[in-house]
């Protein structure tokens, strides 16, 4: 399945007269029928001012509300604090991090020690996994030696 997300900064659902809003235009009939069937959403998100896009934004891309984390909307780029729940939070991290396979080494053998760094800070659900080898289960055994996990 393909998703397609589309952000427009500053654009309203508005008025239902075609008179008033140029989006209900008959010239642009799909544009108004998506806009008939939208869900309008409160964009101030229960904090005071007006709503930005920085927070704005970042609220559509981790289902957090933002303004609220940050304590106030925020305008343009993303400052340090909402980069960090922009990084962490993110609804494509999240989707690519069900069920997806971090690591997978080559078959080590005998006393062989591997040593792996890998991202986990999206990941709440952590295994380690141990295959048979080609000749079946016989000596067939991991061990984490000193796991260091970071958030």
């Amino acid at each position: 399945m393909k998703v397609l997300f589309v952000f427009v900064d500053g654009f309203g659902i508005g008025s239902d007269d075609p008179e008033r809003n140029p989006l209900l235009d008959s010239r642009y009939p799909t544009l108004g029928k998506l806009i008939s069937e939208a869900t309008p959403v409160d964009a101030c998100l229960g904090v005071a001012g007006k709503p930005q896009s920085a927070t704005g934004q970042a609220t559509l891309l981790t289902g957090v509300n933002a303004a609220q984390a940050m304590g106030r909307h925020m305008e343009g780029f993303p400052l340090a604090r909402l980069k960090e729940l922009i990084q962490q939070e993110n609804i494509f991290s999240k989707l690519q991090n069900l069920g997806k396979e971090l690591y997978r080494s080559d078959l080590l053998k005998e006393t062989a020690t591997e040593t792996i760094d890998i991202d986990v800070s999206n990941v709440d659900r952590l295994e380690l996994i141990t295959e048979s080898g080609k000749t079946g289960n016989a000596y067939c055994w991991s061990v984490w030696g000193s796991p260091t996990l970071f958030r």
